[in-house]
């Protein structure tokens, strides 16, 4: 984190508000909209000027995993405007200079990921599977014939 921060380009800080703007819009609009690009371009904004290929590609990795899972598909709002919260706390920490607040802040963050995966698997094992529909049978009142349905 630490050196990613310090290796930012005043163009780099300058990109990373207009994400959260943007995202914030989204989030503002009365047609529902999901900032998944916002999301991946502000994480993959502060890291870009890392010279380490394998942790760049690491975090390619994640964010194509993140898709892949459809993380960035949906979220209560109450979770995307947590996430967004933080995401402002941390590009105005960038950009003022408190690199230990901006990671303290980061970390926090990452945490949502971690509750709102707890809460999805509770939530999933809360609520029991649909039974499965049993096969009545259908009787065809002109031949007398029976069937079941689905044969």
């Amino acid at each position: 984190w630490e050196e990613a921060v310090h290796q930012l380009q005043p163009e780099d800080q300058t990109t990373l508000r207009p994400l959260v703007a943007a995202a914030w819009q989204k989030l503002s609009d009365p047609r529902i909209q999901i900032p998944s690009q916002e999301h991946r371009s502000l994480h993959l904004t502060i890291s870009r000027q890392l010279d380490n290929p394998f942790v760049l590609g690491l975090l390619e990795a994640y964010w194509e995993a993140y898709e892949a899972v459809e993380l960035n598909t949906y979220a209560d709002y109450g979770y995307l405007r947590a996430v967004w919260r933080y995401h402002e706390q941390i590009v105005e920490a960038i950009c003022a200079g408190q690199v230990a607040e901006g990671k303290q802040l980061l970390i926090e963050h990452m945490q949502l990921l971690n509750e709102r995966g707890l809460a999805l698997e509770v939530q999933s094992q809360r609520s029991s599977p649909a039974p499965l529909p049993t096969r009545q049978p259908f009787h065809f009142a002109s031949t007398g014939a029976s069937h079941t349905v689905c044969d």
